[in-house]
């Protein structure tokens, strides 16, 4: 279960982990050896009181969770359907009992309602997504105005959508209710609907993303200047137009939608720029951005893709350039950072099984990325070490369909000893600005330049360029 803790408890005591269900016996070795996991709280165990505030309920789990782990609990045991995992982020049952046993008696009537947040969070925990219900509507009935009330919704809708096992039904719900207080919840109805975009926008949904993005506009659209005085940033009001500008120009840079959303960007702009929201000359900055991003992607599609490789490729086949001759080739510049993001690569490495699954063999998809001195947990390492400890996170570790590239960059160390690592030749055929992934086709010539995230586009690119093959083939399959 993802959460986040504010509040310290301080070291949870051995006693509320025998506590737990878990009790611990040792063997002559010293070796832990625990009882079956009943799933209960022993009913002796009676301290809670000494934790006050949700926050600390869930640090309570949180330590629990640190103590398990260090004790090899979940080793010993073997299958804990809620064993910690990285790829689902969950806890164990006995992290969870504690979290759920603490927080208990603690409501809305009895809490702080800055504690709101971690209260409702105790919920999600605990998978007790009935009385996540209930402490909102206890909170939103304690709230003594429209604007109190909205920040609830608010509150709960972030917190709904950033679970593990995101509650998108329980979102959908506070969301109609926080649109039905009208004008003057208008702020964390922005907010809201600007989070639920942002949300759309990671779990690929498109049409999600559109719709919030239109009801985002239309609620910033109605904001004061007594509204701004809250201290609303600027990125707040602009974000979702400059969400949807990027989603229709990747989808198609000609698109008369651009000039429409440009046009009603430029006058929210100048509104901003009157107020001093934003500095003068935002908005001539930001249409050179738009002008320069359709050049440069037009420019390109239709024309051959260069051929670009790297100095240690990790492949099936003993292709070592690209694009592949006589395949559909998706080309992706990764950034070294990756290797120490286990949960991102988790993501990046579903959607890479999911284009595998759906286009088998008529689509090789390469990634690129450089050396830049050492990979997580390593002092320092040759290019040669660096390249085959890259290759072991992707390939045997994440088991990422994929052929690898990996080229080395240059390092220079300044006089104070940091680092500067320099672009490797791969990189000038990305633009770090613009796109992160080149599409083409079987002839080499680039379908598409695109930002591999976003939601949708090369599905529809590849489908359409796929059709024109079998066109031309009289309905043959492209290779």
């Amino acid at each position: 279960m993802r959460f986040v803790v504010r509040a310290v408890a301080g070291v949870v005591p051995l006693a509320l982990f025998a506590a737990s269900g878990y009790a611990q016996t040792t063997s002559r070795a010293g070796v832990p050896e625990p009882s079956p996991d009943t799933g209960r709280m022993r009913p002796a165990y009676t301290v809670w009181t000494a934790y006050t505030t949700p926050g600390m309920c869930l640090d309570a789990g949180r330590q629990l969770q640190h103590m398990t782990d260090r004790l090899g609990i979940m080793t010993l045991m073997g299958n804990d359907t809620l064993a910690y995992d990285v790829a689902r982020d969950t806890m164990s049952t006995i992290a969870v009992r504690a979290v759920q046993s603490c927080s208990r008696a603690m409501t809305p009537a009895n809490t702080e309602p800055r504690h709101f947040r971690w209260l409702l969070w105790t919920a999600l925990v605990a998978g007790d997504d009935a009385r996540a219900r209930s402490l909102v509507a206890q909170s939103v009935e304690r709230a003594t105005t429209p604007r109190a009330q909205g920040d609830v919704y608010q509150d709960a809708i972030e917190i709904y959508l950033s679970a593990h096992r995101p509650r998108e039904a329980l979102a959908r719900d506070a969301l109609g209710r926080l649109d039905a207080l009208g004008a003057p919840a208008r702020v964390p109805q922005m907010y809201a609907h600007l989070g639920t975009m942002y949300y759309a926008r990671v779990v690929r949904d498109q049409a999600l993303m559109h719709a919030e993005a239109a009801r985002a506009i239309a609620v910033s659209e109605s904001l004061t200047a007594e509204d701004l005085q809250e201290g609303i940033l600027a990125e707040s009001m602009t974000g979702p137009y400059d969400a949807l500008l990027e989603d229709t120009l990747q989808v198609d840079p000609r698109a008369a939608a651009v000039a429409s959303i440009l046009e009603r960007r430029q006058t929210l702009s100048r509104k901003l720029e009157s107020w001093s929201i934003l500095p003068a000359g935002s908005t001539a900055g930001f249409q050179q951005f738009v002008s320069q991003f359709s050049s440069v992607v037009l420019d390109k599609i239709g024309a051959k893709v260069p051929i670009i490789t790297g100095k240690y490729v990790y492949g099936a086949d003993a292709v070592t350039t690209f694009p592949r001759k006589g395949h559909f080739t998706l080309l992706r510049q990764v950034s070294p950072a990756w290797r120490s993001d286990a949960t991102g690569l988790a993501a990046e490495g579903a959607e890479f099984r999911r284009l595998r699954q759906k286009y088998g063999d008529r689509l090789e998809i390469v990634l690129f990325t450089k050396t830049i001195g050492y990979t997580p947990g390593s002092m320092g390492q040759r290019p040669a070490d660096e390249a085959e400890s890259i290759r072991q996170i992707f390939l045997d570790e994440q088991k990422f369909p994929v052929t690898l590239v990996v080229d080395e960059a240059a390092i220079s160390v300044r006089p104070d000893g940091r680092r500067d690592v320099q672009d490797a030749p791969y990189q000038q055929y990305f633009s770090s600005a613009f796109y992160d992934t080149i599409l083409a086709g079987p002839d080499g010539r680039c379908l598409y330049l695109v930002n591999f995230n976003t939601g949708g586009v090369i599905d529809r690119s590849l489908d359409a360029a796929m059709a024109r093959v079998r066109a031309l083939n009289g309905g043959a399959a492209a290779p």
